[in-house]
């Protein structure tokens, strides 16, 4: 998880303070369609990891319901709301998410929450942030450049495609 989050940083994933260490502390969990993983920084920061083997439709909402779970559940009753972490989603798809001709050369895309005519965040900046990372569109380029500048996808890929051969194999975790 520790070489994911600090990868990840190639793909301008900033936290506060631009610090991405883990604290090495974090859920797993494995499905048939999805690996799904919890971590939260060093800055108080959680970070939602979610691999989706297949396109499962809804990835908008999905990416919601768990920032809205990981967040509900990181605040004891008893705290104030300025102890609510901020929530960052990666949403590694192998599939694409964004299929309009102009999004295919874009593969990293980040939401964040801002006022509609300003574009700026207005007290929301950094609370939380949406990454989806669409895998198909790295087949492209060529293994130099893979090797170099995205070795943590390569790695990812390799996994992916293992679970999905033991899938068909009937291997089960």
């Amino acid at each position: 998880m520790d070489v994911l989050v600090e990868s990840l940083r190639q793909l301008s994933l900033e936290t506060k303070d631009n610090e991405t260490k883990s604290k090495s502390n974090y859920n797993f969990r494995y499905r048939e369609k999805e690996i799904v993983m919890v971590t939260e920084t060093e800055n108080h920061e959680l970070i939602n990891i979610e691999i989706q083997f297949y396109n499962t439709c809804n990835m908008f909402k999905r990416s919601l319901f768990y920032a809205s779970g990981i967040i509900f559940h990181s605040l004891p009753s008893s705290e104030k709301y300025e102890e609510i972490p901020n929530a960052i989603l990666i949403n590694i798809l192998n599939y694409n998410l964004f299929k309009d001709p102009k999004d295919m050369k874009q593969r990293h895309w980040i939401f964040e929450i801002a006022e509609r005519n300003t574009k700026k965040g207005k007290g929301f900046e950094d609370l939380i942030n949406f990454h989806f990372i669409e895998l198909p569109k790295f087949e492209d380029e060529s293994n130099e450049i893979m090797k170099k500048q995205f070795p943590w996808i390569l790695f990812y890929l390799i996994q992916i495609i293992v679970i999905l051969e033991l899938k068909k194999h009937q291997h089960v975790f």
